[in-house]
């Protein structure tokens, strides 16, 4: 197993979908005393995966004189 914190992989968005997709969700009780139900949360997520995806940076090109 390894522990070295420069290994580690970040999870990216697509990670994110997915992990949402294949979890069991439940309602959550805030501490407020409200409750949030599991198909709030489920569509929270289907929404952000479904959002705007970010722009490719272009790159400079050096001009020719």
């Amino acid at each position: 197993m390894k522990s070295d914190p420069l290994n580690k992989k970040v999870a990216t968005a697509d990670d994110i979908a997915q992990v949402a997709e294949e979890a069991e969700w439940c309602d959550v009780r805030l501490r407020s005393g409200d409750v949030l139900p599991a198909e709030t949360i489920r569509q929270l997520f289907q929404d952000a995966d479904a959002g705007p995806k970010g722009r490719k940076k272009r790159k400079a090109h050096a001009g020719v004189p």
